[in-house]
């Protein structure tokens, strides 16, 4: 067995030994404590709200948005007046190295579907803080979603402090925000607020203190299509008093407030010489909590406060002339009511004793019921994709209909709403978790299709006779047909294929009562041009058109077939036959015109030397479908494991890089667990090894784990495909 100490760049020849051969169980002394996620999320809230830690110690440099921005968060604790560093890099804002010394990280962050927690210790491990950022984004199975959860606009920040040696220490601990997270550019002007109990506001929870900032202007969608928003409100809150600490709260300049921290504990007053760019004296929202005396005899739970750090966007989407709020204002965007609102919804999330112990469970079941299906790396990239996933989506309020939709964003690649063929490769974990999320996500889409868009205000006329691509760019939806980057079998397909997946897991069709003649559209569309797609792209567009794809044949055929699925549901047996019959005879052209002898190539008019990754071969194993034979699947997976790399399988023979969906997709499929374990092996220590420090990313290079483009992006819902799997 092979080990590599505690370096993270290990040998290439040992990877190379471990990881190109078939049935090898890679780096089997690994234990979840050792993984090292690439970026570490920490408020991951939804597209715009999302702050992340790229290092591995969480005091080793500042800390960022997605995107890569700068969203400073910093974290102190004075132990008998000493000051220690646990958050946040040593070049602050402001300058101002007021606390040089760091608290000591014991491993690498841990990351759960809901949670990340880290643990610090100072004076030999006699002085403990387990530091944990909780996201309630749960999605349970079932048709009555409750998506509250889901849609939840708040992170919890817990502070658990702990003494393990014979003497007593008092303790201080802080945290404060920059300004940064609610501008899209540093010179914005901001405004703050500190709300005490004698506010006005009508609460049914004890007495806190809150704390606000956002832009003076705030106008919606005044970013001009920036990942980072501009207008809308970050919210911190704390108790006045818990169980062994006492709270203080201000909004001042950063060098003001952690120096006055640093050196005596207290916190200044709050500056009220405000508004003024975020870049001008870095104002910040700070909290501190003066724990007192903390002994080793102290029961577990009396020195644990607790931040809760909310976002209130007031409007979150425009579809087609009609502004949505998120799910929790249920329409109303009246922005003078963002206080009251959002004051209620963090207090209540803060002193719910039963918040922490149903997202902890959660988390166990998510990490255990990947782990029974895939092993213990399986779980933990699972985990961390779950995360990624939900802090890509937005739940919001449609008014019109009086019901909730989901939209995604196709973060760092184009910026999009809705893009049907990222939602495609994401969607294994909605329908793992929740089908019914799937269903809200694609109805926004169905509408736009189906030209409802009149009733929202600036309607566009959709005519054509594929799938669209997507909505807009986020958030707003406005896209005209001829503006969509046309991907007719692609999106049709998904579609189809999405849809047909809803039906035979729900066994109901009834929402589509309106959409039949749609659909037969698309349907036909597939059975005319196929099954040669000739010259269309595919979601793999960063590599060129590609006539004659074999995948994007695979995939239509499937689509097809899909459309049999869903006829069938409806009662339609004799179109499902008709569709399913058509389906099969085009699989067996496809497998004369693709074959290579032992694969299947690249392009139906290359060579026998050309290959792909046919991973949307998946769905006709999922959805049973019986299209394709098994000596396909079979033949594709041999050829994978010869053409494999240290990192992963090549995504075809044009380059040396791979995409992490579609290598998790194949893995899925694999008959021979060992298969599928080598293949989740090396898609681990992508993850583990990558000295690219962003969020976890889905095209990357198979030789040496390096980041090619992408980042932080939904598509690594992919990962959970083999949850669709049947044992």
């Amino acid at each position: 067995m092979i080990h590599f100490g505690n370096s993270h760049n290990p040998p290439l020849f040992a990877l190379v030994a471990l990881a190109v051969i078939p049935g090898t169980t890679i780096l089997a002394s690994f234990s979840p404590s050792d993984f090292r996620p690439p970026s570490v999320p920490l408020v991951v809230q939804d597209p715009f709200v999302s702050v992340w830690s790229p290092a591995t110690r969480l005091n080793d440099t500042d800390t960022e948005h997605w995107g890569g921005a700068r969203h400073s968060l910093t974290g102190m604790m004075r132990v008998d007046g000493v000051c220690y560093r646990f958050m946040g890099g040593t070049s602050d804002p402001s300058s101002s190295k007021v606390c040089g010394q760091v608290m000591d990280q014991q491993g690498p962050a841990r990351v759960r579907a809901t949670t990340t927690t880290y643990t610090f210790t100072v004076l030999d491990g006699t002085v403990q803080l387990d530091l944990s950022f909780r996201t309630p984004s749960i999605m349970r199975a079932g048709k009555n979603l409750d998506l509250g959860m889901l849609s939840s606009p708040f992170t919890l920040v817990k502070f658990n402090v702990s003494v393990h040696g014979d003497k007593a220490h008092e303790i201080q601990v802080y945290y404060d925000n920059t300004a940064e997270v609610v501008v899209s550019d540093t010179d914005n002007i901001v405004e703050w607020s500190s709300i005490s109990n004698d506010d006005g506001i009508k609460r049914t929870t004890p007495s806190t203190r809150l704390l606000r900032i956002g832009t003076t202007t705030q106008d919606f969608n005044d970013a001009d299509q920036s990942d980072l928003l501009n207008w809308g409100y970050w919210y911190v809150m704390a108790a006045e008093d818990g169980i062994g600490y006492k709270s203080s709260a201000t909004a001042n300049s950063a060098q003001l407030s952690q120096g006055s921290f640093a050196k005596t504990g207290e916190l200044p007053e709050v500056d009220r010489s405000g508004p003024r760019p975020c870049n001008d004296n870095w104002p910040v929202l700070a909290v501190s909590f003066n724990l007192g005396v903390v002994s080793k005899d102290d029961k577990s739970q009396d020195h644990v406060p607790t931040l809760c750090l909310g976002f209130d966007d007031i409007i979150s989407m425009d579809y087609f002339g009609s502004k949505m709020t998120g799910l929790y204002r249920r329409g109303n965007s009246n922005i003078t009511d963002s206080m009251s609102i959002m004051s209620n919804i963090m207090a209540n999330a803060l002193f719910n004793d039963s918040l922490n112990q149903i997202c902890e469970e959660f988390d166990n079941e998510i990490y255990n019921e990947l782990h029974e299906k895939g092993g213990e790396r399986y779980a933990l990239l699972g985990s961390l994709a779950y995360r990624q996933v939900t802090g890509a989506i937005k739940v919001v309020w449609n008014d019109k209909l009086q019901r909730p939709w989901i939209f995604m964003k196709e973060i760092s690649s184009d910026g999009d709403v809705s893009t049907v063929d990222v939602i495609f490769p994401a969607c294994p974990v909605f329908m793992h978790r929740a089908p019914e999320s799937l269903r809200l996500m694609l109805m926004p889409l169905l509408a736009y299709a189906n030209n409802e868009t009149e009733i929202y205000g600036s309607p566009i006329p959709y005519n054509l006779s594929w799938a669209p691509h997507h909505l807009g760019v986020w958030p707003q939806c406005n896209l005209h047909p001829m503006q969509q980057e046309q991907m007719p079998i692609e999106e049709t397909a998904n579609m189809l294929i999405m849809i047909a997946w809803l039906a035979v897991n729900q066994q109901d069709v009834s929402y589509l009562q309106s959409y039949w003649a749609l659909l037969d559209v698309w349907g036909e569309y597939l059975v005319g041009v196929l099954p040669d797609p000739k010259s269309q792209l595919c979601t793999d567009d960063f590599e060129g058109p590609s006539p004659h794809n074999v995948n994007l044949a695979a995939k239509g055929i499937t689509g097809i077939g899909a459309y049999s699925a869903i006829l069938r549901i409806k009662g339609d047996k004799s179109r499902a036959d008709t569709y399913l019959s058509t389906a099969k005879l085009y699989a067996s052209k496809w497998m004369l015109n693709a074959s290579a002898g032992d694969h299947y190539k690249l392009q139906y008019n290359l060579g026998n030397d050309t290959f792909s990754l046919k991973y949307n071969l998946l769905w006709d194993k999922v959805l049973n479908l019986g299209i394709f034979p098994q000596q396909v699947y079979d033949a594709e997976m041999d050829f994978y494991m010869k053409a494999s790399q240290p990192f992963g399988v090549p995504l075809d023979n044009r380059a040396i890089f791979t995409k992490l969906d579609w290598l998790m997709w194949v893995g899925a499929m694999a008959s021979d667990k060992m298969e599928f374990s080598a293949l989740t092996n090396m898609a681990y220590l992508f993850a583990h090894y990558t000295p690219d420090r962003i969020p976890l990313g889905d095209w990357y290079n198979t030789n040496d784990a390096t980041y090619n483009s992408f980042r932080a992006r939904p598509v690594v819902g992919g990962i959970w495909a083999k949850m669709l799997m049947e044992n």
